[in-house]
């Protein structure tokens, strides 16, 4: 005899799919519910034959999706995944920012003599006018890249103070320096304006 488990999920697998126009969520919601129902006949264990108890378990719609929702993964582990990925994001944009800036003072120091007039600075009008060209093409090249990390580090930044992002244990620490920094700016700004 089929499991009670089988039989919520073979009548309310369709159900569901119907209202959802019969796309593709609808075949993944019932499949989900398929496989729902066969975690959880092998957690009780397969239907003694005869044995009423076991086919009334599950009799309507609520107690199937009760029975279900005890057996869905936890939710705190999907924002855990998402709070490593978020942290191992903020690490990389802020190092590929740091290099960036390190390579722009390092082709600051390369032009510095080329781009300069006087004395130690190229004295050929032309190649001074050539590397002028090409500096100011190098730093809007690196502008460009380093708002680019801005923009995305000001989103972490943004995602970070959100619900649940706020709440990981990555960010706890940063969040409450960043509080600490602003309140004692917030102090200083006071006192400033109190002194004029």
């Amino acid at each position: 005899s089929p499991s009670p488990f089988s039989s919520v999920c073979s009548t309310l697998a369709p159900k569901l799919g119907r209202r959802m126009k019969r796309g593709a969520l609808g075949l993944s919601l019932g499949l989900c519910l398929f496989t729902l129902g066969a975690r959880a006949e092998a957690a009780l264990g397969a239907p003694a034959k005869g044995v009423a108890e076991k086919s009334a378990l599950v009799t309507n719609r609520s107690d199937a999706l009760d029975a279900f929702a005890g057996m869905t993964i936890n939710p705190g582990a999907t924002t855990k995944a998402a709070c490593a990925k978020l942290s191992v994001l903020k690490e990389k944009f802020e190092g590929q920012l740091s290099t960036s800036e390190a390579s722009l003072e390092k082709e600051r120091n390369v032009y510095e003599t080329r781009i300069c007039e006087g004395l130690g600075c190229e004295q050929d009008k032309t190649k001074r006018e050539r590397s002028q060209a090409e500096w100011a093409h190098v730093q809007g090249t690196f502008q460009d890249e380093q708002a680019r990390f801005h923009k995305l580090l000001d989103k972490i930044e943004a995602l970070i103070e959100e619900a649940p992002f706020r709440r990981c244990p990555e960010f706890e620490g940063y969040l409450a320096k960043k509080r600490q920094l602003r309140q004692g700016e917030r102090l200083m700004d006071d006192q400033q304006a109190k002194s004029l």
